[in-house]
C-alpha cells in the first residue's frame, strides 16, 4: 500500500469492534474508497487535528502498508489523520442537517468503490468539488424563517442536476431531439421546448411535439441554469416566475436521475427528507 496522503470527504461510518471504524470517503478524484480507520470511534491517544470521526467531514490521511479482512474484502488501514474541513453549524438546524444527510446518502450509494490511490498533488474530480462546495454553501448560508423551504428547495434542485451534468447522464437541451431545432434564446427569440422526453433525455419543440398541451419550457430553463451556474452565483436566476414550479421540478429531477442511473431510492432506504412536498 502507498504511503502518499490522501483526502476524502467521509460518507459513511460504521463502527468495527470496540475502537475501530469501516470509513467510505469521495475522494478527490471522486471515487469512493473505504478505509478502517484504527481508532476512530475515539482514542486515548492524542491524534493530530482531531480523533472524532464525523460525517461530511474532509479528513486527509495516510494508509499503513498491513490490510484488515473484512468480509471478503482487505481494507487498507489509517492510524494517523487531519482535519482539512468540518462543518460548524448543520447540527444545529435539523431541516439544514437532513438534506446534508440525504445529499451524503445520495453519493455513498451512487459513487462506484475504488481501490485506487489519488494523488492529493492531482487536480480534484468536478463531482468532488461539488459536493464540498455544496456542504461549505449549506453549512455557511442563513435562513429566513419565512423562505427557508424555498431556499432548500432551490439548493436541493441545484444540487442533483448538477450532479447529473458532471456525471454525464443530464438530457440533451441544445436541440430538438427530433428535427434538431436550436434552442437558443438569443438567437431564437421565443422558440423553448415544448415537451420533455424523460426516457429519451431531452427535449422536443412544440412543432415535433406528441402532446400539444404540454408546456415544459420551464424545466429546460432549469436545466439550462444548472449547466451555466455554480454555488457561487446558483442564486441568479431572474426570473421568479420559474421557482413557481420548483416542487414539480424536484419530483421530475429525482424521477430522470433515477430511471438513467438504474437506482430506486426507496430500495437504498434514502427517504425525501427535504420537506418540500408543499410546494407548488
Amino acid at each position: 500500500m502507498s504511503n502518499i496522503s490522501e483526502q476524502g470527504i467521509i460518507l459513511r461510518k460504521i463502527p468495527i469492534k470496540e475502537s475501530h471504524l469501516l470509513i467510505s470517503f469521495l475522494n478527490t478524484s471522486g471515487e469512493k474508497k473505504s478505509v478502517l480507520m484504527l481508532g476512530g470511534q475515539g482514542s486515548k491517544k492524542k491524534i493530530k487535528g482531531t480523533n472524532f470521526l464525523e460525517l461530511g467531514q474532509l479528513i486527509e490521511y495516510r494508509c499503513t502498508k498491513s490490510k484488515y479482512s473484512h468480509g471478503n474484502s482487505d481494507l487498507p488501514q489509517c492510524r494517523d489523520w487531519s482535519l482539512v474541513w468540518q462543518h460548524k453549524h448543520l447540527r444545529y438546524d435539523y431541516v439544514k442537517f437532513e438534506l446534508f444527510y440525504y445529499w451524503i446518502s445520495l453519493i455513498e450509494s451512487i459513487i462506484p468503490q475504488s481501490e485506487t490511490v489519488s494523488n492529493n498533488d492531482e487536480v480534484p474530480s468536478s463531482i468532488y468539488l461539488h459536493v464540498i462546495n455544496a456542504l461549505s454553501y449549506l453549512d455557511l448560508i442563513t435562513l429566513d424563517l419565512n423562505n427557508r423551504n424555498i431556499v432548500l428547495a432551490r439548493m436541493q434542485l441545484f444540487f442533483l442536476m448538477r450532479f447529473a451534468f458532471l456525471s454525464g447522464i443530464a438530457p440533451l437541451t441544445k436541440d430538438c431531439l427530433a428535427c434538431g431545432l436550436n434552442f437558443s434564446i438569443k438567437e431564437s427569440g421565443d422558440v423553448y421546448p415544448a415537451l420533455f422526453l424523460l426516457h429519451e433525455g431531452g427535449f422536443y419543440c412544440k412543432a415535433c411535439s406528441t402532446d400539444q398541451r404540454r408546456k415544459d419550457d420551464w424545466i429546460w430553463f432549469y436545466w439550462e441554469w444548472a449547466r451555466t451556474h455554480n454555488w457561487k452565483n446558483m442564486e441568479n436566476l431572474d426570473d421568479a416566475a420559474l421557482w413557481t414550479h420548483m416542487g414539480h421540478g424536484l419530483e421530475v429531477v429525482k424521477n430522470y436521475i433515477t430511471h438513467h442511473l438504474n437506482l430506486s431510492l426507496q430500495r437504498l432506504q434514502i427517504q425525501d427528507v427535504s420537506g418540500f412536498k408543499n410546494l407548488p
